[in-house]
């Protein structure tokens, strides 16, 4: 087997593992409420594709005010990205 036919072997090996890792990974789902300091009601009205939550509370007067909660990384994605830079190494190795 070639160089080309290693890289070909150690990149499918490293997708196979990715593959089977992120959903494991993704059943450990965490539920964290939004309650701002002092108010009285918080209503998210949205998230985009990175996970920043949009929304309004009260504090109990008339004025509402608005907030944006952006998430802050989990473990899990640390571990991704060790996954990936073990990758890199290792084909860098064979190459």
């Amino acid at each position: 087997m070639g160089k080309d036919g290693q890289r070909l072997v150690v990149v499918t090996l490293a997708l196979m593992i990715l593959g089977a890792v992120s959903p494991v990974l993704a059943m450990n789902y965490t539920f964290t409420s939004i309650n701002f300091p002092g108010a009285t009601q918080t209503l998210a009205h949205g998230i985009n594709d990175t996970g920043s939550i949009v929304g309004h509370y009260s504090d109990g007067t008339t004025q509402a005010s608005g907030f944006l909660a952006t998430p802050v990384p989990e473990p899990a994605s640390l571990l991704l990205l060790g996954f990936g830079l073990a990758g890199m190494m290792l084909w860098r190795r064979l190459s």
